[in-house]
């Protein structure tokens, strides 16, 4: 499963690895972290 979590907190992607670290090391979800809206269109737009 991928997501997309977007959030202008640094921290919070540390938080998230933490907490799903058992399923991203067994590579059942991937996460993709972004700090702005923009980021997101950028990397939508080029996957």
């Amino acid at each position: 499963m991928k997501i997309i979590v977007v959030d202008d907190e640094p921290d919070v992607q540390f938080l998230f690895k933490q907490r799903f670290r058992r399923e991203i090391r067994k590579e059942e979800i991937e996460f993709n972290f972004f700090l702005s809206a923009g980021e997101v269109i950028n990397y939508l737009s080029t996957t």
